[in-house]
């Protein structure tokens, strides 16, 4: 199945989990909105999952994850309350691929690139965030993880 055919298998199987009362979430079910399935790859560039964004007005109020089987495994809400979105965050620190970028670049060195970010996860699959490849200009790699405004390094991934 082609990755365009995975993304139409997934938007039908949120449809269903939605209709279901597998989020038994009345707020989720009569006002979300369903982003753009996206892959999530590890750090080889292999799909290991996939994360359906649930979004509400300009908010993130959860997401519902798939394994690369298309198997769902996880709904997991930022609500503190099933009819509130004051603890979601912003869909833009979690979906644009450009502010994802303009965080990265509150942390990079001068004469580091930033490559293209790709939705990934440090070390368990149910640790999502950004995966951010940067490289200087002598060639030296370092791989950033970003989960909305929370940054890191993978100490492990070094390179040169």
């Amino acid at each position: 199945m082609n990755l365009e055919s995975q993304k139409n298998e997934i938007r039908e199987r949120v449809k269903t989990i939605l209709e279901s009362g597998v989020v038994q979430n009345p707020f989720v079910q009569k006002k979300g909105l369903i982003s753009e399935p996206i892959p999530i790859y590890n750090q080889q560039k292999e799909i290991k999952a996939w994360f359906v964004g649930l979004i509400i007005e300009d908010k993130l109020l959860g997401y519902i994850q798939f394994d690369s089987n298309l198997i769902f495994l996880r709904y997991t809400t930022f609500q503190r309350r099933p009819d509130s979105l004051n603890n979601c965050p912003d869909v833009k620190k979690w979906l644009d691929i450009e502010t994802i970028k303009d965080v990265v670049k509150t942390k990079v060195n001068v004469d580091e690139e930033i490559l293209q970010p790709y939705l990934s996860f440090d070390k368990n699959i149910s640790r999502i965030a950004w995966a951010v490849e940067t490289i200087s200009q002598k060639g030296d790699k370092r791989l950033f993880f970003v989960a909305g405004d929370y940054v890191f390094i993978d100490k492990d991934y070094l390179e040169t």
